[in-house]
């Protein structure tokens, strides 16, 4: 019987101490190892293997564009100050952060956007966007674009691909990703 007591106490002891472990914040994990590697290695998709570069924009929400042109803040809409690829135009002054990711940083976001999954399927019925994705190739030609609202958990891309499935966890890691490249908007 106490043979029996001390095993059922050395069990409750591993137990409660494997179950002690840091959480990531406690341990200040930073963007890097949040962005979790691929098992196996894996060929990026279009338009990522296409791409020599990826700039990412983040910009005031698109559904405020109107309001600042009717306000004094606004000069006057110059479509040289725009941004197009295919249907979709992007303001220059709208513009609130910029950068340009290369080599492993595209394969990092191909496998954050298309390779991690989603455990649930998250909808909001909005969409305010305030980042979009330009591929360029080796020709610096822009021919593919990406618009997604974090907040709404949607996007559109344009012909060609579709748009990654997003859920909150999928949208917190590109976004802690992007954070740590140097894109700091994410909303008003």
């Amino acid at each position: 019987m106490i043979v029996r007591k001390k095993y059922s106490l050395l069990v409750l002891i591993v137990l409660i101490a494997c179950d002690n472990k840091p959480s990531k914040k406690e341990m200040n994990i930073d963007a890097e190892t949040i962005v979790e590697p691929v098992a196996t290695p894996y060929e990026t998709s279009y338009p990522f293997d296409e791409a020599m570069s990826i700039e990412v924009f983040s910009y005031v929400n698109r559904g405020l564009w109107q309001d600042l042109y009717n306000s004094s803040q606004v000069i006057e809409y110059r479509p040289d100050q725009v941004i197009t690829i295919g249907d979709f135009q992007i303001e220059r002054k709208q513009i609130i952060d910029k950068i340009r990711l290369t080599g492993k940083e595209i394969t990092q976001l191909d496998s954050l956007m298309y390779r991690l999954t989603c455990e649930s399927d998250d909808v909001a019925f909005c969409y305010e966007p305030r980042h979009f994705f330009l591929f360029v190739n080796k020709e610096n030609e822009s021919f593919a674009g990406l618009e997604i609202c974090f907040e709404c958990i949607s996007g559109i891309a344009t012909k060609g691909f579709e748009s990654p499935q997003l859920c909150d966890n999928k949208n917190l890691k590109i976004m802690t990703f992007l954070q740590s490249k140097g894109i700091n908007y994410f909303g008003e």
